[in-house]
């Protein structure tokens, strides 16, 4: 059957079904359509709304409301940061040659003041922090993103550093467990990262998982075993939260191999090199989403520096998502 026809057919079950049904049938015809019967998010039933593919087969499934409705109730919304933060931000873009050294100046002309708090001015503290972590590596005399590392040196220099930046002002209210940590709601399940909701180890709105180091040998297989793993444990903790929280759950992955160029669970055609995606699960409907806030690459030059920059703002933004989902616990 054509999508057309396909459609039709979902569009006229509506009528006779549930909603949930008629999701659920939604569901097996985006996997059938774009021939993702060997993705793992199709299996485990999630709509993955990273794909533009998918997008576009979802609009032509649903009416203009329906399909509006969906991706206002699920999708990212932009945050708001303050106006030394923009400041900041767009001083690292006017930078006219893209050198450490221009790049520092900026950085003592706009970045963080003598009156400046940790947690009243946080986004341009960040700003300043991660920028400096990584220009510090790209002037050091021997930057170990530039050679093969494995798994958890890798981690060390990039997704704990930037994470643990990211929670450092509500850490009273998210705590980072990390390497080798367990979560009860997964049992015996090893974590690279564990999310916990500080001094409630019981409650956990998210997971860490490294797939590998920066330029080493990692397989494509070994990253599709992680995020197997990664979001079917994702469900079975959303499944698990009481009726009063919104079933809403986050995770950050790394992966490092440069000779992966796609996959049907990253967005369409991307290049995957030393790549931080920070993700989401949600459901809307009784039906599953996959949304991804952002998607990094590591900066290993001043040029590519100053294009991670202007992504931290959607690194907040998934932060304080995570709070707020927390924060219903």
């Amino acid at each position: 059957m054509t999508l057309a026809g396909s459609c039709a057919e979902l569009n006229k079950s509506k009528e006779q079904t549930d909603l949930r049904s008629y999701f659920t049938n939604l569901t097996k015809t985006l996997a059938q359509t774009i021939e993702l019967a060997s993705d793992y998010l199709a299996q485990l039933g999630v709509i993955n709304l990273t794909s533009d593919s998918v997008r576009n087969i979802l609009k032509m499934c649903t009416t203009e409301e329906e399909y509006e409705n969906i991706i206002l109730s699920v999708d990212v919304k932009e945050v708001e940061i303050t106006e030394s933060a923009k400041n900041l931000i767009q001083a690292i873009k006017d930078v006219k040659v893209y050198s450490c050294k221009n790049l520092r100046n900026a950085l003592y002309a706009n970045g963080y003041k003598q009156d400046h708090g940790v947690i009243s001015d946080y986004d341009i503290g960040l700003i300043e922090n991660l920028v400096k972590h990584f220009l510090d590596l790209i002037e050091s005399p021997k930057n170990p993103l530039n050679s093969t590392i494995l798994e958890r040196s890798a981690a060390v220099q990039t997704s704990i550093v930037v994470t643990n930046q990211l929670f450092l002002a509500v850490n009273d209210i998210v705590e980072l467990g990390w390497l080798e940590r367990e979560y009860f709601g997964t049992s015996k399940t090893k974590w690279d990262g564990v999310l916990f909701k500080t001094g409630d180890h019981k409650v956990s709105p998210g997971f860490v998982e490294f797939s590998g180091g920066v330029n080493d040998a990692t397989t494509p297989e070994k990253e599709r075993c992680d995020v197997k793993k990664l979001y079917s444990m994702m469900i079975d903790v959303m499944n698990g939260y009481p009726t009063k929280v919104k079933k809403q759950i986050f995770c950050i992955r790394f992966y490092g191999n440069p000779l992966l160029l796609q996959l049907s669970i990253h967005t369409n055609s991307t290049k995957i090199e030393n790549t931080m995606f920070f993700e989401e699960l949600v459901v809307h409907e009784e039906v599953t989403f996959r949304i991804q806030h952002a998607a990094i690459i590591v900066p290993r030059t001043a040029r590519e520096l100053v294009k991670f920059t202007s992504e931290i703002p959607k690194l907040i933004g998934w932060k304080d998502a995570v709070v707020k989902q927390i924060e219903q616990f």
